[in-house]
């Protein structure tokens, strides 16, 4: 039988209603794990939606479920960590963020995140360690050596803190903290 002169009308209007189901990221995601609940993938990218839009707890949750189904995913680990340290759980971040570089020690923002917990904390050799580390994992991450440089900033070691903004901005010239960082060192 020849097909319906309707068919290609009513594909456009299913994927037209579709569409509005899909207004914003976090609904995308949604309705995606609907047809593949166990991708890690997609529960790190709707806590990532969540985390954007302050929904700590939910954001906590997202990342819980892409750990349980990815536990060697560093980034949903470092994220999680990044949720407990905003919810004031410092201690549990800082745990969380070890696991982080346990489960996927190639990953240096787990390292610089980590580092900088620790620098807030005034344990700086900590911090310049993992930082260095951060740096050796993935020496063209531009954020470790910015956040080197602030770290020898506030240790007092302008000379090194100058050297580590340089190298960020040579990764990274659009690196507008760096640049302000740089310019206002009293270097001689």
């Amino acid at each position: 039988p020849p097909r319906s002169t309707l068919f290609p009308y009513t594909t456009l209007f299913r994927s037209y209603a579709r569409s509005a189901d899909w207004t914003n990221e976090r609904m995308l995601f949604e309705s995606s794990l609907e047809a593949t609940p166990n991708s890690w993938v997609l529960w790190l990218n709707l806590g990532n939606t969540f985390l954007e839009a302050h929904d700590l707890i939910h954001a906590e949750q997202s990342y819980r479920t892409a750990i349980r189904l990815n536990p060697k995913s560093g980034k949903a680990q470092t994220n999680l960590a990044t949720v407990m340290l905003m919810s004031g759980w410092t201690a549990a971040a800082e745990r969380q963020y070890r696991r982080a570089i346990e489960a996927q020690p190639d990953r240096s923002d787990s390292y610089s995140d980590l580092a900088v917990l620790l620098f807030d904390q005034s344990r700086m050799n900590e911090a310049e360690q993992l930082l260095m580390k951060a740096i050796q994992v993935d020496p063209n991450d531009a954020t470790a050596y910015f956040d080197l440089g602030v770290l020898y900033t506030r240790t007092g070691n302008q000379v090194a803190a100058a050297e580590m903004y340089r190298r960020a901005l040579a990764l990274n010239p659009d690196y507008p903290d760096a640049r302000r960082a740089l310019l206002s060192l009293d270097i001689k």
